[in-house]
């Protein structure tokens, strides 16, 4: 990478850390405790999503709530049950100066080793799931249609990014707006 580019980078991640500390909560040694004064810790709740208990940020469990719902209507037909999730971390697993959305409590990973990420560390890259000549959709045991749900609630699915984590989901969505049309009338 160029210096001109590496610079780019890092001003990147910045702003990127000082949106998660000002939305989420500080997370020890990343941007300025200023911006927020909440944890993330602090802003984390545990809920339940399939009947598993996952801690996460407050902020995006309307979301995860609005997923579950559809998942259960529109999905139906594709049955799946998690079996594992995890969500906050108290440890940051990103490298390069960045930090994980998992230590905001605002990335899920659902069945790691049913849904691995296979350009990933082992022992997931070693699943068999992640041997031979498979489309993303093969390596994986979670359906199609969950990931076009969680997508559709503002959650990036990390299956489409060059490390085929098809266990990660990460809220990029717009928090405000979840909470919103959560509380809305017709919400349900």
């Amino acid at each position: 990478m160029t210096r001109a580019r590496r610079a780019e980078w890092k001003r990147a991640v910045g702003r990127a850390i000082r949106y998660r500390t000002e939305h989420y909560g500080y997370f020890h040694g990343f941007g300025n405790r200023a911006w927020n004064p909440k944890t993330a810790a602090q802003n984390a709740q545990v809920t339940e999503f399939f009947g598993i208990s996952v801690s996460l940020n407050q902020r995006i469990i309307p979301a995860l709530h609005c997923v579950e719902r559809e998942l259960k209507e529109r999905c139906a037909d594709h049955p799946y049950q998690p079996a594992i999730l995890s969500g906050l971390r108290k440890k940051n697993t990103y490298f390069d100066g960045d930090a994980s959305n998992h230590v905001y409590g605002i990335a899920l990973d659902i069945d790691p080793t049913l849904n691995p990420c296979c350009q990933c560390l082992r022992p997931w890259k070693d699943s068999p799931l992640c041997q031979g000549k498979k489309t993303i959709w093969e390596r994986m045991s979670m359906p199609k249609c969950w990931v076009e749900v969680f997508e559709k609630y503002g959650f990036y699915w990390l299956g489409h990014d060059q490390l085929q984590d098809s266990m990660h989901f990460e809220f990029l969505g717009d928090p405000a707006r979840i909470l919103a049309s959560a509380s809305a009338p017709d919400a349900g």
